[in-house]
C-alpha cells in the first residue's frame, strides 16, 4: 500500500499534477490539513519485485541468533494482514485483517538470493502471525527442506496456532526461535483486549517448543484494559517463574487512533483514561499517554522498571538475557536503568518522560 502510495506521489511531483489524485497521501494546503482516500491493498503479493537489498550494508543488520552468535540478518514475510480482534493492535489498520498471502515458492526464492548474493543466513519472518495459514507455513518449510538452502529463520506466532507436527516441521526447515504474544496472565485482561488466548496455551507451546530445542521469546505488555498493579505484577511473576521464557520485553500500551483501545482510554473505560493527544508521545517506552488503574506516566514508568526487573531476577534469566543482548550491551542497559531511577528518585520526573517532552519542544521551535 505504502508502496503503491509514493509511487504515485513520485510520479504526480514529475509532472506537477494534482495532489489530490493520490491515494493514502495526507498534506496540507496553507495550513489545512487534506487526506485523501485510502490507498487499496495489495492483493498480488507475488507480483511485487524484491528489495534492492544490494544497497544496504549488511553489517548493519545484526543481532543475536540461537547458535549463531551476532551475525547479519534480513527480514522477509509469508503474509500480510491479521485477522484477529486485539484492541490494542493497529496491524489491521495497516495492513488489514484479510490475510493475503505470498506463495512458498516465490518466498523461498527470496531467500535464496539472500544467500547467494549477500552471504546472509538468517531470516526473521515479520509476519504479524506467522502459522496462522498452517498449510501455507507447512509448503514452505517443505520446499525449503527440498532444496536444502541450509538457512535458520525465527518469527511470532499465537500460542494457540502451534502444535507437535507443525513445530516439528518449522524445526526441520531451520527454525531456531518463536517469539509469542504474552501480554498479560490475568484471565480477565485477556477478555477485555480481546487476546482469546489462555496462559496455559503459552505453557503447553514453550513446552513443545522446548523439547524441539526451539528458542522462545515473549512480550509483555502493561496498560491494557483492566489492568492493575497487582495484574501488571502477576505477569511479571509468570514470567519469571517460567523457564522457557529467557527474555521478554514490557512494553507500556500505546492507544493509537483507530484501535478500540483508543477509544476505550477516550472514554474512561475499564480503568484506563487517556491524558494525551500528542501523537509525537506516543512511544511504547517513553511512559505512556494514558492513566492506568490511576497510576499517572511516571509511576507507570517506576512500575515498569520494578517489574522487569522481577521479571529477569533469576539466575536462568540472567544468563537467557547476557546470551541475548551482550554482556557490554546489558551492561549498559542496566547502568541506563539504574541511572533513570537515581535522577528520577533526586528530581521527581522519570528521564524518559521528560527527554521526549524536550524533543517535541526543539522541534516545535524548529
Amino acid at each position: 500500500m505504502l508502496s503503491q502510495s509514493l509511487l504515485q506521489l513520485v510520479n504526480a511531483l514529475n509532472a506537477k499534477s494534482d495532489l489530490s489524485k493520490v491515494n493514502g497521501l495526507i498534506y496540507r494546503v496553507s495550513g489545512k490539513v487534506i487526506m485523501n482516500p485510502a490507498c487499496a491493498f495489495i492483493e498480488d503479493l507475488d507480483a511485487l519485485p524484491f528489495p534492492a537489498r544490494n544497497k544496504l550494508n549488511p553489517d548493519k543488520y545484526k543481532f543475536e541468533v540461537p547458535g549463531k552468535g551476532f551475525v547479519s540478518v534480513a527480514s522477509t514475510a509469508l503474509t500480510r494482514g491479521c485477522p484477529f480482534q486485539c484492541v490494542f493492535c493497529s496491524e489491521p489498520l495497516n495492513a488489514g485483517r484479510k490475510l493475503r498471502c505470498r506463495s512458498a515458492a516465490n518466498v523461498v526464492s527470496e531467500m535464496r538470493w539472500i544467500k547467494d548474493n549477500l552471504g546472509i543466513k538468517h531470516i526473521y519472518m515479520l509476519d504479524s502471525t506467522l502459522t496462522v495459514n498452517r498449510a501455507l507455513v507447512m509448503e514452505f518449510c517443505r520446499q525449503l527442506i527440498d532444496c536444502k538452502l541450509a538457512i535458520t529463520f525465527e518469527g511470532q506466532t499465537r500460542a494457540n496456532l502451534v502444535d507437535q507436527p507443525l513445530l516439528e516441521l518449522m524445526k526441520q526447515a531451520g527454525l531456531v526461535r518463536l517469539s509469542f504474544g504474552l501480554e498479560s496472565v490475568d484471565k480477565e485482561v485477556l477478555r477485555l483486549m480481546r487476546k482469546d488466548i489462555d496462559p496455559e496455551d503459552l505453557r503447553r507451546a514453550l513446552h513443545l517448543c522446548r523439547g524441539l530445542n526451539i528458542t522462545t521469546l515473549c512480550g509483555a505488555m502493561m496498560g491494557n484494559p483492566g489492568d492493575t498493579r497487582q495484574t501488571i505484577l502477576k505477569t511479571a511473576r509468570f514470567v519469571r517463574s517460567t523457564d522457557e521464557i529467557v527474555y521478554a520485553p514490557l512494553a507500556i500500551a500505546i492507544p493509537y487512533p483507530g484501535t478500540e483501545l483508543f477509544k476505550m482510554a477516550s472514554l474512561g473505560m475499564h480503568g484506563l483514561r487517556l491524558i494525551e493527544t500528542d501523537y509525537r508521545k506516543y512511544a511504547r517506552y517513553a511512559g505512556g499517554v494514558m492513566e492506568i488503574d490511576g497510576m499517572a506516566p511516571a509511576e507507570i514508568v517506576k512500575l515498569q522498571r520494578r517489574a522487569l526487573i522481577i521479571m529477569h531476577s533469576s539466575w536462568k534469566k540472567v544468563i537467557g538475557v547476557i546470551k541475548h543482548f551482550g554482556f557490554i550491551n546489558l551492561l549498559r542497559i542496566a547502568v541506563k536503568i539504574i541511572w533513570q531511577g537515581i535522577v528520577a528518585k533526586i528530581t521527581g520526573t522519570e528521564p524518559v518522560i521528560r527527554d521526549i517532552e524536550c524533543q517535541i519542544a526543539v522541534d516545535l521551535q524548529d
